[in-house]
């Protein structure tokens, strides 16, 4: 059992000190930080002091040049060397951890071998400025005590430096330790040292429940050279001195680099120093094949030769491990020597389980192994399979949609299942995860509000990510006037509870939002409006072509048409149940009419069959003008109209209605008009 602090679900938070640059603008000016000859950032800064906390994204010993440019084109210069190191923290934080549990013991040597005795460990930082670190650690059990503290310090530019001072004692003995360490990196080369001194008591949890050798000291001694394409060259040196037994002293001196992108060689020497025969060579050789289209197979061979022994071993491998999900992945590994090591393994990794399974052995010993690992998401209404989660995930829904893919950098990572839902995982915790879905994957009918989504989850948390899909009942309607003739593009369409559209060509019209069963629309064409009313059956999945249909004045349409249109209803409508207004749709100026009509406004009180005025926000079509809109109490201001007859269509909760009305043009005032009643186009005579 643990209790610690995660910076880790902070990627934002950076733990250690970074370095600052302080400086003053006079003008309005622009940033450009450079951090080792590299530009990191650009950024304006306004008139007056400013104060600027770099990111260097490197370790170790550094150089910020900070260029100001003002808006008169001057340059001014600031450079600042820096040392960041991750073993400090910044002024303020506190970092800790406790642990409750039982030890482990001959760890690497035994398998499931605990100590019986609860055993409580803590340790704990804070970084007391930007330049000095304390820190503490307990280890307590029945028989053990062991404490500590330490400090970490950053003497200026010359690296890290670290002094750390314990007791510890168990029931038959006590002693102390002091460790003493320094460290200093740059980009071209690193060393470091640490120096370990305890008295022959002093114990801890290593040496207090195992029989081990006892350790009076020991040094590390460690440097490193980056030769950029060359490689890179190590050394080490390692020395121990026991209480009871032999001293030993090794220096271990390796290169590394790749050649060609491809070849990746790795060659060290480890020489005993108190025995010149004591001498072990290395040598390993890493070749990425990259076939057309494939993942690319690692062929390697490792060559160990032990001069004192004479011995000489040699391990081949060829391997192709997997990248994504459903990849089927294999490792083998030979070795010519008797007592050498032979394996296969091959990997299955799928959404919903990680399969491993083969053969293992060393000279007559031959093993197998199997093993399956895996995952069960629900979120209380679906259950899915899934590999291990180790990360963020979210649950996709389509809205009931099946089989859609669902993407994520591009990459189609799923589909949903029966119900329209995915499971989603290895979500970057505290970052943006865009998922997205194609609306040409979606059937004709369905609408998608928006085909992206972002999400951006805590660590090792579950979202839901819902896409606004909805299945609405559409067609293509094919319109004509009473003379057979396509209404031309452009003419106005409304449908009672959609948003109005146009006439495209051929008179084709994509109506969406249709009831099953009777409908009717409003055209407005020429100056003229029409009327059009149709039958609709449902057909999920499909974009259904009706008509062609005539599109005829209300006057024009007889009573026999009456069981095609809606009609108002019966009963005088709730005042919560009245819908929102609508605002009117701007549409594009409409041509003027022919002849010499005067183009005249006047005020229409406008009611249902029941006297009853209709609902404010009711769309109103006025031929040769903008759409508007009903006011309070059915009142209703109307430009565009012209002496003599007129007629306007109405869209509101009741459907489609026309009202016919003979204006009579008067100077003075605007006149008022009505209350005039307002029909369906088969209920007018």
């Amino acid at each position: 059992m643990q209790l610690s602090r995660n910076f880790a679900s902070r990627p934002d938070l950076i733990t250690f000190p970074l370095p600052q640059i302080s400086g003053s603008a006079t003008l309005p000016s622009a940033l450009q930080v450079f951090v080792n000859d590299l530009r990191l950032t650009d950024q304006p800064v306004q008139p007056g002091p400013f104060v600027l906390e770099t990111s260097p994204r490197v370790t170790g010993l550094g150089e910020v040049q900070v260029v100001t440019t003002d808006t008169l084109g001057r340059q001014v210069t600031q450079t600042v060397p820096f040392y960041v190191s991750p073993k400090l923290l910044r002024e303020g934080f506190w970092d800790y951890s406790a642990t409750l549990g039982s030890a482990r013991r001959y760890y690497g040597q035994r398998s499931n071998d605990y100590d019986g005795q609860p055993v409580g460990t803590g340790v704990a930082r804070y970084g007391f400025n930007e330049r000095l670190t304390f820190e503490g650690t307990s280890s307590l059990s029945s028989e053990l005590i062991n404490t500590g503290v330490g400090v970490v310090v950053r003497p200026g530019m010359l690296g890290v430096s670290n002094l750390a001072l314990a007791h510890g004692q168990d029931d038959d003995e006590s002693g102390t330790q002091w460790v003493v360490g320094h460290e200093f990196r740059t980009r071209r080369y690193g060393v470091s040292g640490q120096y370990t001194q305890r008295t022959e008591g002093y114990r801890d949890l290593s040496n207090s429940l195992d029989v081990l050798p006892s350790i009076k000291s020991s040094l590390q001694l460690n440097g490193n050279l980056n030769l950029g394409e060359q490689g890179d060259i190590s050394a080490s040196y390692l020395e121990t001195r026991l209480f009871d037994g032999d001293d030993s002293r090794f220096f271990v001196l390796g290169h590394s680099r790749t050649l060609w992108h491809q070849l990746s060689i790795t060659l060290s020497v480890n020489q005993n120093l108190d025995d010149s025969d004591d001498r072990t060579w290395l040598a390993g050789f890493l070749y990425r094949i990259r076939p057309a289209d494939k993942r690319p197979i690692q062929a390697g061979a490792r060559f160990d030769h032990d001069e004192k022994n004479s011995d000489t071993s040699t391990v081949l491998t060829l391997r192709q491990q997997v990248e994504e999900f459903w990849d089927l992945g294999w490792d083998l590994a030979y070795s010519p020597n008797s007592d050498g090591t032979r394996q296969a393994r091959g990997r299955w990794w799928t959404p919903y389980a990680d399969l491993q399974a083969g053969v293992y052995g060393q000279g007559n010993e031959l093993n197998s192994f199997a093993n399956l690992s895996g995952s069960v998401v629900t979120n209380y209404d679906d259950v899915f399979a899934a590999n291990s989660m180790n990360n963020s995930f979210a649950i996709v829904d389509t809205g009931g949609f099946a089989d859609m893919p669902v993407r994520r950098a591009n990459r189609v990572i799923g589909y949903t299942n029966h119900k329209g839902r995915l499971l989603m995982p290895d979500l970057v915790a505290w970052q943006e995860n865009t998922l997205a879905i194609d609306v040409d994957d979606l059937p004709m009918d369905a609408q998608l509000e928006s085909a992206t989504l972002t999400l951006k989850p805590a660590e090792l948390t579950g979202v839901t990510a819902h896409f606004d899909v909805q299945q609405t009942h559409s067609a293509v309607l094919v319109v004509e006037d009473s003379s057979g003739q396509s209404i031309p593009a452009g003419g106005r369409v409304l449908l009672p509870g959609a948003d109005a559209t146009v006439v495209g060509f051929d008179g084709e019209i994509f109506l969406q939002g249709l009831s099953a069963g009777s409908n009717e629309i409003g055209i407005i064409s020429n100056g003229a409006l029409c009327t059009v009313t149709f039958d609709f059956k449902p057909e999920p999945g499909t974009l259904q072509r009706l008509g062609p249909l005539p599109c005829l004045a209300p006057s024009e349409r007889n009573d026999s048409s009456a069981n095609l249109s809606p009609s108002l209803p019966p009963e005088e409508p709730d005042a919560e149940t009245v819908a929102d207004p609508v605002e009117p749709v701007q549409q594009t100026a409409i041509p003027a009419p022919t002849g010499n009509a005067e183009m005249l406004s006047a005020s229409l009180i406008i009611q249902d069959k029941r006297g009853v005025p209709l609902p404010a926000g009711a769309r109103v079509l006025i031929p040769n003008a903008k759409p508007s809109a009903v006011g309070d109490n059915g009142k209703t201001l109307l430009q565009g109209i012209v002496e003599g007859e007129n007629e306007i269509g109405i869209i509101s909760g009741a459907g489609l209605c026309t009202v016919k009305f003979t204006f009579s043009a008067e100077t003075g005032d605007k006149q008022q008009l009505g209350p005039h009643t307002c029909l369906s186009p088969s209920e007018q005579e």
